[in-house]
């Protein structure tokens, strides 16, 4: 979403929990109870969009890192055996097209990595006979391909991204629209059956609907991130938000910050080498507010 589009979703939340917290005069007003009921399922279907919105863009999905993770072993392991093999026959053509790195693995990119994996795999596949001597097995070569099929479904190709990610954008606006033409055009109206009798209810209400500019004022949660019981700030720490791509890593003086654009309630994740790992649920951003979080963290063996 736009900054423009995360403030006016941060607004409809803001808008759904004044509606929640007046639930018994909402009550009253059978139709306003009706929009309400749309705008839940608005902001529940702008929320899951945002999310596919994000995965696209970065090409991440919750458990797409420890796939990619382990097809690169995989074909590190693979492409050296097959190398060996290579080598005790002689094979010059075969020994190039499986000699590989460990770090030119590592950066390969992921349709680079799922066609190098596919190479490494298709080359193996007519010497299989010959290869159980060296640790590739039939059973061992299903399995790389298997991996190599699940990894190259959670990574769409770039052509594939860009294509969902166009229809996911037009999927935002539409909702937006829709969003704003039910507030204006119906909860709006309705809120002014309670103007005389309920001042205070429909002030908040018309205080929720301002929207924020997020593009000036950044949502995010930041801290300092220490050894447990103890002033010492601990460098390279990784922060991670649970079923998001968000991250960002502490500096040297054990500080981080990391923005957020979207408010709500959020799982954070911080590790370290040589450290416990430790998950903290529930920490609530709002917009255009910055949530201080500082974390201790306990040494492996203590």
């Amino acid at each position: 979403m736009t900054d423009r589009q995360i403030a006016k979703f941060s607004m409809y939340t803001v808008v759904d929990a004044v509606l929640d917290a007046n639930a018994a005069a909402v009550g009253t007003i059978a139709a306003l109870g009706t929009a309400h009921t749309s705008l839940k399922a608005k902001i529940a279907a702008l929320s899951s969009t945002s999310e596919q919105q994000q995965t696209i863009t970065t090409g991440i999905t919750p458990d797409k890192n420890n796939t990619r993770a382990m097809l690169r072993n995989s074909t590190f392991i693979n492409a050296g055996l097959l190398y060996a093999y290579a080598v005790s026959i002689n094979d010059i053509v075969l020994q190039s097209l499986s000699k590989i790195t460990q770090s030119e693995v590592n950066r390969l990119k992921d349709d680079e990595l799922a066609e190098r994996a596919q190479t490494i795999h298709d080359n193996a596949l007519p010497h299989i006979a010959s290869l159980p001597p060296f640790g590739i097995t039939p059973a061992l070569l299903t399995l790389f391909q298997a991996l190599i099929d699940i990894y190259e479904a959670k990574a769409p190709a770039p052509r594939a991204r860009q294509s969902q990610q166009v229809a996911l954008t037009e999927q935002v606006k539409t909702l937006i629209t829709e969003t704003d033409s039910l507030l204006k055009n119906t909860a709006d109206k309705l809120m002014l059956n309670f103007k005389a009798g309920s001042v205070e209810f429909y002030n908040t209400y018309v205080s929720a609907r301002e929207v924020i500019d997020a593009a000036s004022i950044p949502t995010q949660v930041a801290g300092i991130i220490q050894r447990i019981s103890t002033d010492i700030p601990l460098i390279n720490v990784g922060i991670s938000v649970a079923g998001q791509a968000y991250s960002a890593s502490t500096g040297l003086n054990g500080s981080y910050s990391l923005k957020i654009p979207v408010p709500g309630l959020y799982t954070l994740n911080f590790s370290a080498a040589s450290y416990q790992p430790k998950s903290i649920p529930n920490v609530l951003l709002a917009l255009g507010q910055t949530t201080t979080l500082n974390v201790e963290l306990e040494p492996i063996g203590e």
